[in-house]
């Protein structure tokens, strides 16, 4: 999908699954597991977000910043299914 906008750049969003070690710290997670939706903006900068099979957002990326890294941010649940825990 892409949308352009008034200063006629483009805004793209993506929809698929994860790769394994496809972001950084994420190199255990198996492949094809997880739901990744990625917005890129109209000045390349991205938003990238990480979900379960259930929707539960497990990880959002949001960069590149000035050195080339993203902002992570990790998102924990208990086994009630609880947002318990972010980083």
């Amino acid at each position: 999908l892409s949308i352009n906008t008034a200063n006629n750049n483009t805004t793209t969003i993506e929809y698929g699954t994860n790769q394994e070690g496809q972001y950084p710290g994420t190199k255990n997670w198996p492949a094809g597991q997880y739901f990744v939706t990625k917005v890129k903006d109209a000045n390349g900068q991205e938003d990238i977000t990480v979900t379960t099979k259930i929707g539960q957002e497990i990880a959002r990326l949001r960069g590149p910043l000035d050195d080339g890294s993203y902002e992570t941010f990790w998102f924990y649940y208990d086994h009630n299914q609880r947002l318990v825990k972010t980083i």
